[in-house]
């Protein structure tokens, strides 16, 4: 390796010239394992007539304190490469002088500080696999990493497309998805025909893509203010914004300034065929949003002066994916994931419990459910008359039940899996009531569930039960089962016999009175419509010779 080191007033530069064999690679350098993180006041300069590649493995580290590109050099990253310049950036030679790479397996980092930097940022999208099909997922959410980028760098002409592709923005004041190819009305609504910075765009191609950003290559915060709020509230204050940086950002960085704009971020899986969403730390992938990459945010409430700051210091490297799909379960937070037997498509529902959580939407952790593709599932639960992707509840004290609401996307068989079981208080049993079939699953003991579902199923599907099991029984008497299980949800209580078995169900009062008296006159699934006032009660099931005894909470719906 040539290495020809000079000293300047300004301080110790490595002049690099982009002719050498590194690691066996002419013209480029290979960063294995180790990493490259430059002294304080040096210079790493690219210099010669090729084109020089940087490519690290293994999540290597290549941190430089100052970098210059000569005027006749070129500095390639691999697409599966991250670059951090802690000082200067320098590329006086323009936009093919600094290219960051792009392809199947990744996109090139870049965290640089200074403004005035320009580049070309390939971005790599992969086609629609049915291009005819209604219920395609393909799509992608993109974001521009430079400033004044044209729309037509990754679209054709407005009037001159073949078709063969479809871009949208979401306008929020009229609540609506805008086609590129709606000449006039797209550019009267996007102030033009180029990338807005920060804002995100929906895009799916009939054929495989790989365009480029070109331009000054963005490197500090931008910042959003009198976000709009429309009214109905399902689609009102529903914002698409993007990274607008050549790096990830991690969306619950302690630097994100935000004001009347929920925790909530939401962003598109195509494989999945729904939105992975992340709010406060908790959610189905890890809150880390790609470079290049939109995300939905939700505003508040409709009071004014809603903003939004993205910051630079959120910036990060990490695996080079287009989506990031690490799910972030806290200590505190059980998971309900569904899938698809027969495809990829799945979703998920969070719970996360906290002892100061109420019956009102909850904007810090707490978030909503973004409707995904038709063909995929979809499983949520309401609070405060919303649909929720993440739901803060407190069962302090007391059995609570919560109502899943589940949808499938196909008639087919499905599989819901309960993640972070052990994250729930020991006390409570966690049943999971079908109601269409009426199988009980205590989920601590068996935390997987396989059904069937067709489009005719009501989607009020499944109860979660929160049972204590300390005050689960009410002496019990010698013959008692485990098998009879018994809960209740607001009115109705809920009661399953053994196979084979018949029965009574005697509902007693606080003074020890019989209230209902109810045959069970097969084994299985039985509901109790009790009209109770609301209250603790008694619960006595007698099956043969199984006998139970339970205290349940009767609540107003």
């Amino acid at each position: 390796m040539q290495i020809i080191i000079r000293l300047f007033l300004a301080g110790l530069f490595f002049w690099v010239a982009s002719s050498v064999s590194l690691c066996g690679q002419t013209g480029g350098m290979i960063v294995k394992d180790a990493s490259i993180n430059t002294l304080n006041n040096t210079w790493w300069v690219i210099g010669g007539f090729e084109p020089f590649m940087v490519k690290g493995q293994n999540n290597a580290a290549i941190a430089f304190c100052h970098l210059l590109i000569t005027n006749n050099a070129s500095l390639h990253i691999d697409s599966q490469t991250a670059i951090c310049v802690n000082g200067q950036l320098e590329n006086p030679g323009g936009i093919d002088n600094l290219v960051l790479r792009s392809d199947h397996k990744g996109t090139a980092s870049l965290i640089h500080h200074n403004q005035g930097v320009h580049g070309t940022l390939q971005r790599f999208i992969s086609p629609v696999a049915d291009w005819y099909a209604s219920n395609s997922s393909d799509w992608h959410m993109i974001s521009s990493p430079v400033c004044s980028q044209t729309l037509s760098a990754i679209v054709p002409e407005q009037g001159n497309g073949t078709g063969l592709y479809d871009l949208y923005s979401w306008y929020e004041p009229d609540r609506m998805w805008v086609n590129y190819k709606q000449t006039g009305t797209f550019a009267d609504l996007n102030d033009g025909l180029c990338f807005n910075t920060a804002q995100g765009y929906l895009v799916a191609y009939k054929e495989e893509q790989l365009f480029s950003f070109i331009g000054e290559i963005n490197a500090i915060s931008v910042a959003f203010n009198d976000l709009s709020y429309s009214t109905p509230e399902a689609y009102g204050g529903w914002h698409l914004l993007g990274n607008p940086f050549a790096a990830a950002i991690d969306w619950n960085n302690e630097h994100w300034y935000r004001n009347g704009v929920n925790y909530e971020v939401h962003v598109w899986d195509r494989e999945k065929g729904n939105y992975l969403f992340n709010a406060n730390g908790a959610g189905n992938f890890d809150g880390i949003i790609r470079a290049n990459q939109g995300m939905f945010v939700k505003v508040t409430s409709p009071a004014k002066n809603a903003s939004l700051t993205i910051p630079a210091a959120a910036r990060m490297h990490t695996p080079y994916t287009a989506t990031g799909n690490n799910k972030s379960l806290p200590g505190n937070t059980l998971e309900l994931l569904v899938k698809s037997e027969n495809s990829t498509h799945q979703d998920a529902v969070f719970l996360r419990i906290v002892d100061d959580a109420d019956s009102t939407f909850d904007p810090r952790y707490d978030a909503h459910k973004l409707h995904g593709s038709a063909a995929a599932p979809e499983i949520l639960v309401h609070k405060d008359l919303r649909r929720l992707s993440i739901k803060s509840l407190t069962i302090k004290g007391n059995n609570r039940s919560v109502s899943v609401l589940f949808k499938p996307g196909s008639a087919t068989n499905y599989i819901l899996t309960a993640n972070g079981t052990e994250h729930v208080d020991a006390s409570y049993d966690l049943l999971l009531t079908d109601l269409f079939t009426g199988n009980v699953t205590n989920l601590r003991q068996q935390p997987t569930y396989a059904f069937e579902s067709c489009n005719t199923n009501d989607p009020e599907r499944f109860l979660l039960s929160f049972v204590q099991t300390d005050t689960a029984t009410c002496q019990e008497e010698p013959g008692t089962d485990a098998e009879i299980l018994i809960h209740s949800h607001q009115q109705t209580i809920f009661v399953s016999l053994p196979g084979g078995q018949t029965g009574w169900v005697v509902v007693y009062g606080p003074a020890g009175q019989a209230l209902r008296r109810v045959p069970l006159p097969y084994d299985g699934p039985h509901k109790i419509n009790t009209g109770l006032p609301p209250g603790v009660y008694v619960v006595s099931v007698n099956a043969g010779n199984l006998h139970k005894n339970q205290k349940v909470m009767i609540t107003i719906p």
